[in-house]
């Protein structure tokens, strides 16, 4: 089933090139915003300051120099009085500054129109031809004395509006605006491309890898991958081939299985044929020695099934998990007892080293039992006098070992003693020991084997649950 979801230039290539045009965006927004405050704020200032004096005329009668041209402004403040209606009173015609008189006459045309209101302590920026102005207003009551308006009894509002010229600072932050766009443009286009550029190698290296697993779920033969740019890919793509080829070992290892599957079933169905017809025919006469053959094969016949059903259990999880607590001891006396008639048919001595306390174990009673009596099984097949069963506890560890005096293990098979569907010397299905291994494993513990002639030593440790 195909399922959907991102592709990975998307997550390569689109979502940080958006993110960093994005961001691009915001820090312009921000900066120009920041820009036109810090022109308000600076215009503004200087405006209050004005005011400030023309406060100090209104209350005091004294003026502060707000004409001198020589003042410590920043930047030039100019003033508007207007009357009630909105008409201009000063400056007046015979103020000799054209061009400010000019510009006064336009902002008093623009609020007694209409076209302007503004309110008392409100600025605004105002473009009058190429120029770019900020203004705010103050109304005062009193009396106009032909330069400003003083307080007095018979009061009439006198809107007053200053206003400043801030076209050279707006024209130098604007160039400045621009260029921080392009660095940020520019900075942005670069990061896109060194985005695009590493996107373009890692998007080449996926493909390559995504080929490489390809053709691993295809099952054909790899080599080792050639190395990629990136480390990950690298221990990726080495996994990959790691597993590929145990799969074909465990392949290998199954047809083999099979092969020799089909040859232990052969030969007791053959053996079972053979007496069942002789005795169909009457060739065979002695019947109870037929049918005691005949339950021989059939118990290695059930043998090797229950084995490969026990395993497929294993595989699917189905009935083998357990969560007591039980005594080892317990357990490995039980599949003592259960092998007991092995024991006696191959005259072996027994000797057993059990502690007097309780070796108490998490877990599955079932399944470890069964793992016992797979190494205790296989003991019996190759032991020629003697078995050794010893358990112990200790630094919270159960250890189990079982000796016998057999041949020992070949040290061509000893690696692979535990391995799924390997069958040494004298094996019957290749799964007892491979049970026993998952079994242990399950518990948290492990199980090792060490072999030379005439000794071998089969050791599982597990942890000790605490009483």
């Amino acid at each position: 089933m195909t399922k959907n979801g991102k592709k990975l230039k998307t997550g390569l290539y689109g979502i940080p090139i958006l993110m960093v045009f994005v961001m691009a965006v915001i820090i312009y927004i921000a900066f120009h915003l920041t820009v036109n405050i810090y022109v308000a704020r600076l215009a503004r200032q200087n405006i209050e300051a004005r005011f400030e004096q023309l406060d100090s005329y209104y209350y005091e009668r004294t003026y502060e120099g707000y004409y001198d041209l020589s003042s410590d402004f920043i930047i030039t403040v100019h003033h508007v009085i207007l009357d009630d209606a909105g008409r201009l009173l000063s400056p007046d015609a015979a103020w000799d500054a054209s061009e400010e008189l000019r510009l006064a006459k336009e902002l008093s045309a623009r609020v007694a129109d209409g076209n302007m209101v503004l309110k008392d302590g409100q600025g605004r920026t105002l473009k009058l031809d190429k120029n770019t102005y900020y203004l705010m207003q103050r109304t005062y009551q009193g009396e106009y004395d032909g330069s400003f308006i003083v307080k007095s009894g018979t009061a009439r509002a006198y809107p007053v509006l200053a206003y400043t010229d801030i076209t050279p600072i707006a024209a130098f932050l604007q160039a400045l605006d621009r260029v921080f766009l392009l660095l940020v443009a520019g900075l942005s286009l670069a990061a896109a491309f060194i985005l695009l550029w590493t996107g373009r190698g890692l998007d080449h290296s996926f493909q390559s890898l995504k080929e490489y697993i390809t053709k691993t779920g295809e099952r054909q033969a790899l080599a080792p991958m050639t190395a990629l740019p990136y480390a990950e890919f690298n221990e990726i793509a080495d996994t990959v081939f790691q597993m590929s080829r145990q799969l074909e070992e465990a392949e290998a290892a199954q047809v083999k299985f099979f092969q020799n599957a089909s040859h232990e079933l052969r030969t007791p169905l053959t053996a079972i044929r053979g007496y069942a017809e002789g005795l169909s025919s009457g060739v065979i006469r002695d019947v109870k020695a037929s049918a005691s053959i005949i339950m021989e094969h059939s118990d290695k016949m059930s043998a090797l099934v229950d084995e490969l059903l026990y395993t497929s259990k294993l595989d699917a999880h189905m009935g083998v998990e357990g969560n007591e607590t039980f005594d080892l001891r317990e357990t490995v006396g039980h599949s003592l007892w259960e092998l007991k008639e092995k024991f006696e048919r191959a005259d072996l001595r027994l000797d057993l080293q059990f502690p007097d306390e309780k070796v108490l174990i998490l877990g599955s009673e079932k399944l470890l039992e069964r793992a016992v009596s797979n190494i205790l099984s296989n003991a019996t097949r190759y032991a020629k006098t003697e078995i050794a069963v010893s358990l112990a506890a200790t630094a919270g560890q159960a250890i189990l070992t079982v000796t016998d005096d057999g041949d020992g293990i070949s040290p061509e098979d000893l690696p692979h003693i535990f391995e799924r569907f390997y069958k040494g010397r004298g094996g019957v299905s290749g799964l007892g020991l491979s049970i026993t291994q998952e079994a242990v494993r399950r518990h948290g513990g492990t199980v090792t084997a060490a072999s030379a002639e005439g000794h071998t030593v089969f050791t599982v440790s597990l942890p000790v649950q605490s009483a």
